[in-house]
């Protein structure tokens, strides 16, 4: 189950990048990072509503609080922006001859 929600909180992440990057035009660095700020809020959120909320009883989602906001959100920001950053070169890299 956390799998699941762990994948579908990538995918939605993926959805908003699409939608703002990939959009009808071609978009600059403000959408990038509109969009980047926007895939943290979503795995932040996610992971605290679905995962600690919704899965556990209130004294675990305490503890999970604070402990996910002390080393879990910290990385979570690092490996989206590292994503971001290097998918964006590895997708518009198809296009060069």
């Amino acid at each position: 189950l956390v799998a699941l929600i762990d994948a579908s909180v990538w995918a939605v992440n993926a959805y908003i990048y699409w939608k703002i990057m990939r959009g009808e035009t071609k978009r600059g660095w403000p959408y990038f990072v509109l969009s980047v700020i926007l895939m943290i809020l979503v795995h932040m959120f996610g992971w605290l509503i679905c995962y600690a909320f919704v899965l556990n009883p209130f004294e675990a989602f305490v503890g999970y609080v604070t402990f996910a906001f002390s080393t879990w959100y910290p990385t979570t920001i690092v490996f989206v922006v590292l994503g971001a950053l290097i998918g964006e070169p590895m997708y518009r890299s198809r296009f060069v001859e």
